[in-house]
């Protein structure tokens, strides 16, 4: 049965590296740069849309857990790359880890951080009255990732792009990816319930949220955990 093409082979493909896209808030300096692998199978070639990732201070233990977390949250549906992978990069005589993930500004277009710091600032724009999809997504996506024992440090894993029709009087929304696993780490799932981290999560989503957009947040939260909570 032949492969579906959805992703490359890294060991067989030639990666271009392109514009520079951004570093990383974090103490890490971590770069982005927009990528172009170019993979030939079957005597055709595939061109792949990516970027690589290089977090110089990163160990290959911490860049093994963030791709295992990555393929628990692709198989749980959330909405990550099709696509994120290591690799072993050659700079002269240097050799670093790298990733090489799905470009997903070429689907969805420009994508907005919804972080400072670590602090979801981003989140204070959001209204019941324009954002009511979002802010039920936004809530699925936590309680589904903390069902599975997933954690994330800080709330800074989402990038947000715009939806709808924004030169109508406004009236567009966002919807989101989730693209940065760096900071997530597992907890076993009978000890969700009491996490102090659990709740630290829900606090900092709550100090960044209206009221009225907050207690449509946690509804939904909750109804999500269901027995959990």
């Amino acid at each position: 049965m032949p492969r579906r093409f959805d992703s490359p082979n890294l060991h067989k493909s030639k990666i271009k590296i392109l514009g520079f896209l951004g570093k990383g808030q974090d103490h890490n300096h971590s770069e982005v740069h927009k990528a172009k692998v170019i993979e030939k199978t079957h005597d055709k070639k595939l061109g792949f849309q990516a970027v690589r990732k290089y977090r110089p201070m990163e160990s290959r233990r911490s860049l093994a857990s963030q791709q295992s977390i990555y393929r628990n949250l692709k198989h749980l549906g959330l909405p990550v790359p099709r696509f994120s992978r290591t690799m072993l990069e050659t700079i002269g005589f240097n050799k670093r880890m790298i990733i090489i993930a799905e470009n997903l500004e070429k689907k969805h277009g420009k994508l907005y951080d919804c972080h400072e710091r670590g602090n979801p600032i981003f989140l204070r724009k959001l209204s019941i009255k324009k954002d009511q999809k979002l802010i039920e997504s936004l809530a699925k996506d936590l309680a589904t990732m903390h069902r599975a024992g997933i954690i994330p440090k800080h709330i800074d894993f989402w990038h947000f792009y715009r939806t709808g029709n924004w030169s109508f009087f406004r009236r567009g929304s966002w919807d989101r990816v989730i693209v940065d696993f760096d900071k997530m780490f597992r907890i076993p799932k009978k000890e969700i319930e009491h996490s102090e981290d659990v709740e630290r999560n829900l606090k900092n989503i709550s100090h960044n949220m209206s009221s009225k957009t907050w207690k449509e947040f946690h509804k939904i939260y909750i109804k999500e955990m269901g027995y959990l909570f």
